[in-house]
């Protein structure tokens, strides 16, 4: 089940792990929320903000994907209970 205490634990550890990184220019912040996965097992997600652009270059592509796995990578290695996921959400509507 899930534990608040556990959970404040985790999102300390993950908000001292993220801004210690080299974040891209394209990431301007991030979120954590708590949550089930789809088995209602624990899990802990990562929403990243990132300048939205319908067609982003193959670099942005490359460079936010790069720092996603970085982050996911550095969170498997705090050896958190809950199961890691990491998203990418828009800091403003879709621009041409």
């Amino acid at each position: 089940m899930f534990d608040r205490h556990q959970e404040a634990e985790q999102a300390e550890t993950i908000r001292r792990i993220v801004p210690g990184m080299p974040w891209p220019e394209d990431v301007k912040g991030f979120d954590v929320k708590f949550g089930a996965n789809w088995e209602g097992d624990p899990a802990v997600r990562v929403c990243f903000l990132v300048d939205d652009h319908l067609r982003p270059s193959e670099e942005k592509v490359e460079r936010v994907g790069r720092f996603t796995r970085d982050v996911s990578q550095a969170r498997i290695a705090a050896e958190l209970s809950h199961c890691p996921f990491v998203r990418l959400r828009a800091t403003s509507p879709s621009q041409t």
